[in-house]
């Protein structure tokens, strides 16, 4: 196996084509405008500034010396500079940074596998030598001229316009098309939209034939390009947008999540029509995404944390065919033309789909636009739902045990399972549990015992097919110490199941909880997914107003009932890695 070698060659060889011929104009020109593009993004949120980004500049200023001019001359003096530089400023640079290897370090790290060949320094050198002496050609950088789509949309209308929520001032529109468009205008950012949307179906309307298939299919389909774009042509085309979308297919639905600046949300919109007018099929780029996907797979089994994870899995869903771990076997079952069907019918209506937007909007011209893009892909008032397959969360008592690996070390998981209750009163509940947890986790494991350097408590809690949650306590120590931080663990539930907690543990609870919330309610993120979980979950967004009430009720013996009801014995279970033995 030659590929640590030929992949050095292939990176030595570009080195060599930009030392001999240098970059492109048009290289040069979307490198300019990305970067402005940037820059101008830090300007416009230069009031609303993350403390933990300022924080980095004073690290900066105090250990290197760097200076701190501000955002406001940053933008000005890359607004001033920018356009000056030229392609032959640039090239001239390339050769005091890029020599034949005298001031270049490599560092090869490899699987301990046989059939591995990793070169040593002679070869290296000599890799060096062969690449300087070999001829190359300069880089044609196409640039299309052609537009991302030919078709214009005709546009769609609003239908129906209605508050939502008027405690929150969250509005909806029902389009033409049938699609549902929610949208809250915030000013928590200048110039940040966030987005998501989704329909009910996804992998479960597929059988296990098609599951790999279907599971893969955004994979593909992204990979393509979109519209009349390969993804080359797409990359180029992108590169001076601030705007992130990928569109998903999970077990039971389908749709995107995506962010933009607002000058960038008529693209968004844009590209978000095209997937559902004109995803592409592309064998290049699907060949290529395979051979990826292939060599990540090649030394999966060699890392320690990866066998642990798919073990983890598939105890966690009891061995259920659609939670195994993916293998070369199940690469074959990834088909260009299936994934793409599978596509096409998870995104061929939008008439029950629902698109959540959060941030900085224009109502006015965001009306405009979706009713442009949104409203005018064609429908034939489709609609469907998801397929309860039966996939059942491991319940009972079970214990896993992983030998893989030689460091000394081991990752341990202690897994609670149950029905549970869905709604936010219950759900805010369990955060409160695994906050105590957490806080008398690290006070025993860590402080008082020195056996990890972190350890957690996390819940999760789904309300469909049916209402199930998962307590996972996960932490890494010395193997020997597995059993006397696993017992450790154990008493610290008891414990909160025979007396909950004391006065000063229940302030701090109820203190991380509502500086936690305080904080959440001026995040874009957290409004949007109290938007999209609260619509598919059909629960009142104004419960929100109830949370500080019901966390400075919470009461000792609150701790209690739920400890004793969640940290159920008879559904208990463990996955542990240990070194080979």
């Amino acid at each position: 196996d030659n590929g640590l070698e030929n992949g050095l060659k292939s990176i030595l060889t570009e080195i060599k084509r930009v030392k001999d011929f240098g970059f492109t104009q048009t290289e040069l020109d979307r490198t300019k405008t990305s970067s402005l593009r940037g820059y101008e993004t830090m300007f416009n949120e230069k009031d609303k500034t993350d403390s933990k980004s300022l924080v980095r500049e004073y690290v900066s200023n105090f250990l290197e010396g760097e200076c701190i001019p501000g955002i406001q001359w940053e933008y000005d003096a890359a607004k001033n500079l920018m356009p000056s530089i030229t392609l032959e400023e640039v090239n001239k640079m390339i050769n005091s940074w890029i020599t034949d290897g005298k001031n270049c370090v490599i560092v090869i790290t490899a699987p301990e596998k046989s059939g591995v060949k990793i070169p040593n320094e002679e070869t290296v050198k000599s890799i060096f030598k062969s690449v300087n002496a070999t001829t190359v050609t300069a880089y044609s950088d196409k640039v299309s001229d052609k537009k991302i789509t030919d078709a214009v949309p005709v546009p769609g209308k609003i239908s129906k316009e209605e508050m939502l929520n008027a405690d929150f001032d969250i509005h909806q529109w029902t389009l033409s098309n049938g699609a549902k468009v929610i949208y809250k205008q915030t000013d928590f950012k200048n110039d940040e939209i966030l987005f998501n949307a989704y329909s009910w179906g996804g992998t479960s309307l597929y059988s296990d034939k098609d599951f790999i298939a279907a599971d893969n299919a955004t994979d593909v389909i992204s990979a393509s390009g979109l519209g009349n774009y390969d993804p080359v042509e797409l990359n180029k085309y992108e590169s001076n947008m601030v705007m992130r979308l990928s569109p998903s297919v999970s077990e039971l639905s389908e749709g995107f999540d995506g962010s933009c600046s607002v000058k960038d949300l008529e693209n968004l919109l844009q590209f978000v029509n095209l997937y559902f007018t004109q995803p592409r099929k592309d064998s290049t780029a699907y060949n290529s995404l395979l051979t990826q996907i292939s060599t990540s797979l090649q030394n999966r089994n060699n890392n320690p944390q990866a066998v642990f994870s798919d073990t983890l899995t598939k105890a966690m869903y009891s061995n259920n065919i659609r939670y195994q771990p993916f293998t070369e076997k199940d690469l074959t079952q990834i088909k260009l033309t299936p994934s793409y069907n599978i596509f096409r019918e998870r995104f061929s209506d939008p008439a029950d789909f629902t698109f959540c937007f959060v941030g900085s909007i224009a109502p006015d011209e965001f009306k405009d636009l979706i009713e442009k893009y949104i409203a005018s892909i064609p429908s034939k008032g489709k609609k469907e739902t998801y397929k309860d397959l039966g996939i059942k969360w491991q319940m009972g008592n079970y214990s896993k045990k992983v030998y893989k690996g030689t460091e000394p070390k081991s990752t341990v998981a202690m897994i609670y399972t149950g029905t549970f209750d869905y709604n936010r009163h219950n759900r805010n509940e369990m955060n409160a549990l695994t906050k105590l947890l957490n806080i008398k986790l690290r006070e025993t494991l860590r402080e008082d015992m020195s056996g990890v350097y972190g350890v957690s408590c996390s819940p999760q809690m789904v309300h469909y097919p049916k209402g199930q949650y998962r307590l996972i306590i996960s932490f890494s120590c010395a193997p020997e110490n597995v059993d006397t931080l696993m017992g450790a663990a154990l008493k610290v539930i008891q414990k909160v199941k025979d007396g909950g907690c004391d006065d000063k543990d229940l302030l701090k609870v109820k203190e991380l909880l509502l500086k936690e919330r305080e904080a959440n309610l001026k995040e874009n993120r957290f409004w949007l997914s109290v938007i999209t979980q609260g619509t598919k979950d059909n629960e009142s967004i104004s419960e929100l107003k109830d949370f500080t009430a019901q966390v400075n009720s919470l009461k000792s013996d609150d701790f209690k009932k739920l400890a004793s009801l969640y940290f159920n014995n008879s559904n208990y279970g463990t996955v542990i890695l240990y070194p080979e033995k």
